[in-house]
């Protein structure tokens, strides 16, 4: 898969790419779709909110699919869940698009970005169901050539699974913060899990990066307040303290994966980031009582707190 939100799937995980077909359903499929919900918060409004800005509204595209190899109910299946709520009303529709644009980029990769976002879900499930199916018959037509057996029951390794939602964190002031969950699970002991945010300045109409709120010299500041919140978290008093309950503090540090909202900067780690898998998603809250004397004087983040 492309970027962010596709980098936290588990390393193997079929690489989804833009294809030009619609996905269809048949006899062997499993398919619950839902139409395309408009307005599933608030309809488009030009409301202000906070400081004189104009808030989203937002839609919902959900797909549901399980397919076997070769369309055969007895071969093992891909089973692919899809919950993708994304903006779909904003006072300025030029504006609109290139935020739409950024979001399907981030969540479903750039060869997405620029189209609609139903189009863009549909391509996705599609391109996903197409590639494990070549996989997998692959595998079995190898097996076939060499004369093995395929017993699809002791092939359980081949079931796939990916699921895939977004929800919105925070929406005011011009600033639209929202999560990117996944799960897949493409053979091995467990699935892996993860979590990418992104907040946007929907006035400006760009991602926003730490070096929209932070100089690069604060770098060393911010470690050093993500260790002691963490440590005030865990109720421990030094780095080896964390060590002892199974962290890796020295891979600790401020990361794109962040979101913005009137509490402070929260930052996620997925696992095997700063810690074992078995220690799960870590967030980390700072402030704006702990981080805004090295906010950025034209940072948008300070709409929020000023």
């Amino acid at each position: 898969m492309d970027y962010k939100c596709t980098q936290l799937i588990a390393t193997g995980l079929l690489a989804l790419v833009l294809c030009c077909v619609s996905c269809r359903s048949n006899r062997n499929e499993q398919n619950i779709s839902d139409p395309e919900t408009e307005n599933l918060i608030t309809p488009p409004t030009e409301t202000e909110a906070g400081n004189g800005a104009k808030t989203l509204s937002f839609s919902s595209y959900r797909e549901k699919k399980k397919v076997s190899v070769g369309n055969n109910p007895q071969y093992p299946f891909c089973d692919i869940d899809i919950n993708m709520v994304y903006p779909s009303g904003f006072y300025d529709k030029g504006k609109l698009k290139k935020i739409q644009d950024i979001f399907l980029a981030n969540t479903l990769g750039e060869s997405y970005a620029g189209l609609p976002p139903t189009q863009a879900g549909q391509l996705y499930v599609q391109k996903y169901i197409e590639d494990y199916q070549e996989e997998m018959q692959g595998y079995i037509d190898e097996l076939k050539k060499k004369g093995e057996p395929f017993d699809p029951e002791n092939e359980e390794w081949m079931n796939y699974t990916l699921s895939l939602s977004t929800n919105t964190l925070f929406d005011s002031h011009s600033i639209w913060s929202y999560g990117c969950q996944t799960y897949t699970y493409t053979g091995g002991a467990h699935g892996m899990s993860g979590t990418v945010y992104q907040s946007i300045d929907t006035e400006t109409v760009h991602a926003i990066l730490l070096s929209d709120i932070f100089a690069e010299k604060e770098t060393a500041l911010l470690t050093a307040l993500l260790k002691r919140e963490l440590m005030k978290k865990e109720g421990v008093g030094t780095e080896e303290g964390l060590t002892e309950k199974g962290f890796w503090p020295e891979n600790l540090s401020p990361t794109e994966n962040f979101y913005v909202d009137q509490k402070g900067i929260t930052w996620l780690y997925n696992p095997y980031e700063i810690a074992p898998y078995a220690l799960g998603t870590i967030r980390i809250t700072l402030s704006y009582d702990q981080t805004a004397p090295y906010i950025l004087p034209d940072s948008p983040v300070r709409r929020l707190f000023e």
